[in-house]
């Protein structure tokens, strides 16, 4: 279910138009002077997930929405237009963030299964006061390669906005998501 929902994510909008006026290109780069002042220090891997996993909830919101017979492309394009996004920019983060959601749904199911087996090695699935068994290390790895999937994600987003949009793009980024987690 959630991978059906994710490649709708990704693929429908894709040919999606929307209905927004972008922001010039003056109000677009005053941004980053405002984020930077508020923007708290976050990792770039937990920056990008966060992004992503956004992205993913709000096309699933999106999609009940539609099946409900109303109208989703604000609920679809708040991240983008939010970010000050213009069309073609929306199209490569949905793109580059489809590639990574791909990656880590891979590894996340392997994953799965390896402490599936891990926990079935437990009797009884208690460890009654034994201590608790070391992580097999494939799984250090695997964190690892997800971990970078987040960041090669970010470094294809870089390449493709070129350096001085993308600066602006995650100072954007870091100030909406400062702000967000103000308001919780």
């Amino acid at each position: 279910m959630r991978y059906k929902v994710i490649l709708a994510l990704f693929c429908t909008p894709l040919f999606a138009v929307r209905m927004h006026t972008a922001p010039s290109p003056k109000a677009r780069d005053q941004m980053p002077a405002k984020a930077a002042q508020i923007a708290a220090p976050m990792s770039e891997k937990v920056l990008y997930e966060t992004l992503f996993n956004r992205m993913l909830n709000q096309e699933s919101r999106a999609k009940k929405r539609e099946s409900e017979g109303m109208d989703a492309s604000a609920i679809r394009n708040k991240v983008f237009d939010d970010l000050a996004l213009i069309q073609s920019e929306a199209d490569i983060l949905k793109s580059i963030a489809f590639d990574c959601y791909l990656e880590t749904e891979e590894l996340d199911r392997h994953a799965s299964q390896i402490i599936k087996e891990a926990r079935a090695r437990i009797p009884g699935g208690k460890l009654n006061g034994r201590p608790l068994p070391e992580c097999p290390p494939i799984l250090r790895i695997m964190q690892k390669q997800r971990d970078d999937a987040f960041l090669n994600a970010r470094l294809r987003l870089k390449s493709e906005f070129g350096a001085s949009r993308f600066e602006v793009f995650e100072s954007q980024l870091k100030f909406l998501l400062e702000k967000t987690m103000k308001s919780r």
